[in-house]
């Protein structure tokens, strides 16, 4: 059966495989306003996103090198800022970012298995806001220019 929980470095293509999975914790939130809106104003105005949070406890099982593999991948990702990609039975999540990451080996559990729980929130781009320009701002000009320089008469 092929492996379908991968944590992926996204500018690494570094691949986490993990054995199996133990549970699951996604929030997946929005604010609305709790202000008045403006008459005839569109609802998704006063809406805003927030990250996705996603918190998951996997198990691998393998060797201590299979095992150091993993948490010297994990912490090579959790240290940099670049995004990483988490693949699941029921799809696909990219532009996430590891926040953190937990692990405990448990003598009732062998030492062949290590317990990883991750905590992965998702990086939204950032959007200019409504009417908001993005290039740059054209040079101010004086409403009322200066008057033009007489010369002297010489002579």
């Amino acid at each position: 059966m092929q492996n379908e929980w991968i944590l992926i470095g996204l500018a690494s293509g570094l691949l986490i495989p993990f054995s199996a999975v133990l549970s699951t914790s996604l929030d997946s939130k929005s604010t609305v306003t709790s202000e008045a809106v403006e008459n005839g104003s569109f609802v998704s105005y006063n809406k805003k996103d927030a990250p996705l949070d996603l918190r998951v406890t996997l198990g691998v099982k393998g060797e201590a090198y299979t095992q150091d593999f993993i948490l010297c991948g994990l912490e090579e990702l959790r240290r940099s800022p670049a995004m990483v990609g988490f693949s699941t039975p029921w799809g696909y999540h990219d532009k996430l970012t590891l926040a953190d990451y937990k692990f405990e080996r448990k003598p009732e559990s062998g030492s062949h298995l290590l317990i990883v729980t991750l905590h992965l929130v998702e990086v939204l781009p950032l959007r200019p806001a409504l009417g908001a320009k993005l290039s740059a701002a054209p040079a101010k000009t004086s409403p009322n220019p200066p008057p033009p320089r007489r010369r002297r008469a010489t002579g």
